[in-house]
């Protein structure tokens, strides 16, 4: 029987598992008021120029296609609440892997440093 020996990881490739691991979780999408909203680039770059929209040009409500391609009609006064939520969970991700990676430089050893901690909750509530 031969043994195998599996290099333990470096601080780079710790890093790079945390970028992967943020990405996974920012486009996992968010649960606004019940309703799972995509956070996926497209959804957001979408949802920004709505909001851009309705203040430069008056636009009054949006067809919303949900995670689960059913459409929600959102006046622009809905959309923005969600909006806010859609880049605030989008931001935690951020900076929460700005903490990790912060830990990862400070660790002797990169591998003990948990990388599933501290991600914000995805569930918000505007109501």
């Amino acid at each position: 029987m031969s043994i195998i020996k599996i290099k333990p990881m470096s601080l780079e490739q710790c890093k790079c598992s945390l970028a992967e691991i943020r990405w996974n979780k920012q486009n996992l999408g968010v649960i606004v008021d019940g309703i799972e909203i995509q956070t996926d680039e497209n959804s957001v770059k979408k949802m920004e120029s709505y909001v851009t929209e309705s203040i430069i040009n008056g636009l009054v409500d949006v067809p919303w296609k949900l995670a689960d391609s059913t459409f929600k009609l959102y006046t622009v006064q809905e959309l923005k609440p969600v909006y806010k939520c859609v880049v605030t969970y989008i931001n935690e991700c951020f900076r929460n892997e700005m903490s990790l990676q912060s830990e990862l430089d400070l660790a002797a050893n990169p591998t003990v440093v948990n990388l599933e901690t501290g991600w914000p909750s995805r569930v918000f509530t505007t109501i």
